[in-house]
């Protein structure tokens, strides 16, 4: 059994309200490419090293909001090389 049941991806600051609902609804969350949360809820969610960590620690993979722009995953943090390709043949 994966130790989350959902890995979420990518996405703006939209995504932060993702991570803490999915969380406050009783799924284990890890995240990748989010808005790392502070405060109360920071301590909800667990956040991953790599795309790849987050996807195979996982049952269910989520996209952020956007979940890609300009043919990358949208992330705070830009990689180019994370595209819908490499998600789905990884």
């Amino acid at each position: 059994m994966e130790p989350y049941d959902i890995a979420l991806l990518g996405g703006d600051s939209r995504t932060a309200y993702m991570e803490v609902y999915f969380a406050k609804k009783g799924f284990r969350v890890i995240c990748y490419g989010t808005e790392v949360l502070t405060g109360e809820d920071a301590h909800t969610v667990s956040y991953a090293e790599s795309w790849e960590e987050a996807v195979e620690q996982s049952r269910i993979v989520v996209g952020g909001i956007p979940f890609f722009k300009g043919g990358v995953l949208f992330t705070k943090q830009a990689d180019p090389h994370i595209t819908a390709e490499s998600l789905s043949n990884g």
